[in-house]
């Protein structure tokens, strides 16, 4: 397969991969960011999607738990990060926080931005506080510098969404 993504991405250019733990919420977040409704082939748990925001041209990749191991794939030229750490029914802590931990100590994106999307209304934030205790005991200050945590309202207000990928944006940088 090799490493041909360098050739998509410039200066305004960008490669912004979207995890989410549940498909319901990987659909509100691309109905906010590229104002479609995307349909999450089962068989491959993965979609695409590109835009333009804030004079940069986005390719978006939404990826579901499907696919766990091809995530690490698409980690090559990606140049921010968002996951979405809610759920719609009640999770186990371990099995989250493992995958969780192996996405941001995964080489491929480290130094990105990652922008960690939690929904107020979510059922576990017993989940949340855990995430957060692991990552403080894993990552440097350095790269937890490079974590926002972003509460929406997926409910009632998701265009909030937008002031969370706004700080992603900034903080972007192209590939070298």
């Amino acid at each position: 397969m090799g490493n041909n993504h360098s050739q998509w991405f410039d200066s305004s250019k960008r490669k912004v991969l979207i995890v989410s733990f549940d498909e319901s919420y990987l659909k509100k977040i691309a109905r906010t960011l590229s104002k479609v409704d995307i349909e999450i082939n089962d068989a491959i748990g993965f979609k695409n999607d590109d835009i333009i925001y804030q004079k940069l041209s986005l390719k978006l990749w939404y990826l579901t738990v499907n696919n766990r191991h091809l995530w690490k794939h698409h980690f090559i030229g990606t140049q921010g990060l968002i996951l979405n750490f809610s759920f719609t029914e009640r999770v186990k802590d371990e099995r989250i926080i493992y995958e969780v931990m192996n996405v941001l100590n995964d080489q491929n994106i480290a130094g990105l931005p990652v922008l960690l999307l939690l929904d107020i209304n979510n059922k576990d934030q017993g989940v949340v506080e855990s995430l957060r205790k692991e990552m403080n005991n894993q990552m440097t200050e350095e790269k937890l510098k490079m974590v926002k945590y972003h509460y929406v309202d997926f409910d009632n207000d998701i265009n909030q969404i937008k002031i969370g990928f706004d700080w992603l944006c900034e903080n972007m940088k192209p590939l070298k």
